[in-house]
């Protein structure tokens, strides 16, 4: 499983990677006062960097839990949940600012087994 979330980690940083230099389509996840809005962006890479993710994981562990920023929770096993921040600092990312980065982490009972950033 380490081998695996590092890969993870590493293809879908290099999904995002493909998107970040070009133009992107920035909606809000919720509706918020302008004020707000820069904390609740979402972009196409968020979503398509999303689903690479809880495909690999679904294909690879399908009884496994999926909680993820961008999408609706997966159900599975008590055992193992996968948590997943797709592209964390959207703002920064749909702004061109070169720092974001992709995080996912499993716990395993509830506690940490592997985080990858």
């Amino acid at each position: 499983m380490q081998e695996f979330i590092i890969q993870l980690a590493r293809d879908a940083g290099a999904i995002a990677a493909d998107f970040f230099a070009s133009e992107l389509q920035i909606t809000t996840k919720t509706d918020t006062d302008a004020s707000q809005q820069y904390q609740d962006i979402v972009t196409q890479a968020d979503v398509a960097v999303n689903a690479y993710i809880v495909d690999r994981i679904r294909s690879t562990y399908a009884d496994h839990a999926i909680t993820s920023e961008e999408s609706d929770d997966v159900l599975g096993t008590a055992t193992y949940e996968w948590i997943i921040d797709p592209i964390d600092g959207t703002f920064n990312f749909a702004h061109q600012v070169p720092m974001w980065a992709v995080m996912i982490s499993v716990l395993q009972d509830s506690k940490p087994l592997y985080s990858v950033v």
